[in-house]
C-alpha cells in the first residue's frame, strides 16, 4: 500500500521540473543572444553606402578637353599652358566692386584671354578651366599629356586684414620657378603699383604645394594683388599685368621657336 504515496510525490517533482523548464526558457537571459545576433546584418548594411559616395565624388572629378580653350594650338610648338584659378562651380576669393561681383575665376578667366591675345605668334596658349573645384589632379594629368614648357596658373589672393602686394610662388627648390618668380612679382609689383611681396617658395606639404609639385613642368602661381585690397590696381592696369605675363615667358620661349 506504501506505493501510492511514492507514485504521488514522484509525479509532483515531474509536475514542477516542467514548469522550471518552461520559465527558465521563457526568461530575458535566453532570447537575448538571438536578438544580439540580429544587430549584425544592420551594420554590414552601411558599407556599400560609403562605397557608393566614394564612386560618384571621383567621377564628378575627371577634367575632360572640352574644359580647354585651345586657341591656334598647333603641336610641335612650343607651349605655355594657362590655368585659371579655382572653377566654374567653386570661384574662390570674391569681392564686391563698384556693384559688381568679382570672384578668383571670373577675374582670371578674361586675364589669361588677355595674355594669349598679348603673346607674339608662335607659342601656343592653351586655357585651362575646369567646371568643378575637384578636378585638378585630372586636370593635371592631362597637362602632363601636352608636355607644356611652363605652366602658368593665374590667382588672386583672399584674406580680409587689409594686406596688399604681389607675390608669386614656385616649387621649392626648382632654380627656373624661383627665377621666373623674382622677375614676375617685381615687373607685376611694378605696373599695379602695389607692394612686391616677393617670390614664395611652397614644399609639397605647404599651401597651394600640390599643384605646384602634381605637374612635371616648370610652374609658377600668380597672385595677383589680394583682392578686398588690390582689385581696382589690377583692373586699371590690366592690359599692362596681361603684358608683363607675356612678355616674361615669350623671352624665355623665343630662342626655341620660328617666330
Amino acid at each position: 500500500m506504501n506505493w501510492i504515496p511514492l507514485a504521488a510525490v514522484a509525479g509532483a517533482i515531474l509536475f514542477f521540473a516542467r514548469k522550471a523548464s518552461a520559465e527558465s526558457s521563457s526568461s530575458p537571459e535566453s532570447t537575448s543572444q538571438p536578438q544580439r545576433k540580429q544587430t549584425q546584418p544592420q551594420r554590414k548594411q552601411t558599407q556599400p553606402q560609403r562605397k557608393q559616395k566614394m564612386t560618384t565624388d571621383v567621377s564628378s572629378g575627371t577634367f575632360t578637353k572640352e574644359m580647354v580653350n585651345w586657341g591656334d594650338y598647333t603641336p610641335g610648338r612650343k607651349t605655355l599652358a594657362l590655368v585659371v584659378g579655382h572653377s566654374r562651380g567653386a570661384q574662390g576669393a570674391e569681392f564686391k566692386y563698384n556693384g559688381k561681383i568679382y570672384t578668383e575665376f571670373n577675374t582670371m578667366l578674361p586675364l589669361a584671354e588677355k595674355i594669349r591675345l598679348l603673346m607674339p605668334t608662335g607659342i601656343n596658349t592653351p586655357i585651362f578651366k575646369r567646371e568643378k573645384l575637384n578636378q585638378y589632379l585630372s586636370e593635371n594629368r592631362y597637362l602632363d599629356s601636352l608636355n607644356p614648357d611652363y605652366i602658368l596658373r593665374l590667382h588672386i589672393n583672399e584674406f580680409y586684414m587689409n594686406p596688399s602686394g604681389v607675390e608669386v610662388l614656385y616649387k621649392a627648390g626648382d632654380k627656373t620657378g624661383r627665377e621666373l618668380a623674382e622677375e614676375l612679382s617685381a615687373a607685376l609689383a611694378s605696373v599695379m603699383k602695389i607692394p612686391n611681396r616677393g617670390p614664395k617658395p611652397r614644399r609639397a606639404d605647404e599651401n597651394a604645394g600640390h599643384l605646384l609639385w602634381d605637374v612635371k613642368a616648370t610652374c609658377v602661381i600668380g597672385e595677383n594683388g589680394f583682392i578686398s585690397r588690390d582689385l581696382p590696381a589690377l583692373l586699371g592696369n590690366f592690359d599692362k599685368v596681361a603684358g608683363v605675363y607675356a612678355n616674361v615667358f615669350y623671352n624665355r620661349l623665343k630662342e626655341s621657336t620660328n617666330a
